[in-house]
């Protein structure tokens, strides 16, 4: 993964952003130690099947 970052930097990204389950507590410290801070709280909603038509 930090490799694709320093790839996209050499490219002209200027922010690398992830995803992690939010009980994934040692990823947590893993990614804080690497200079990634949290900045969000997401949600989510599984949708009901579509009926057959």
């Amino acid at each position: 993964m930090m490799d694709w970052a320093a790839e996209g930097r050499r490219n002209g990204a200027e922010l690398v952003q992830l995803t992690s389950n939010a009980k994934r507590d040692s990823a947590h410290r893993f990614y804080q130690r690497l200079g990634f801070e949290a900045s969000h709280i997401g949600f989510k909603r599984a949708l009901p099947p579509l009926a057959e038509r």
